[in-house]
């Protein structure tokens, strides 16, 4: 019982650490530095100022990303009350 407690604490820590990483991965993702993304690195940097933050590292996905659902495209907002 005890080495099965280990065992997942282990896994635990093991995904903690690293679940940045395989998030990058599955995206294929490139951290940018700021020379290469400058106006990226202007609009969180004044965001993260704002709200307190340190600066994050930012990373960019080379796939296009959808900014809404074909679904939503085609068909009015629909409101419910």
């Amino acid at each position: 019982m005890l080495i099965a407690f280990l065992m997942a604490a282990l896994m635990n820590l093991f995904a903690w650490f690293n679940s940045g990483t395989a998030a990058l991965r599955a995206y294929r993702a490139r951290v940018v530095t700021q020379a290469e993304a400058p106006q990226l690195y202007e609009i969180v940097d004044r965001l993260r100022q704002r709200a307190g933050l340190p600066m994050p590292r930012l990373a960019v996905a080379p796939q296009p990303q959808p900014t809404r659902s074909p679904a939503a495209a085609t068909r009015p907002t629909q409101w419910s009350a």
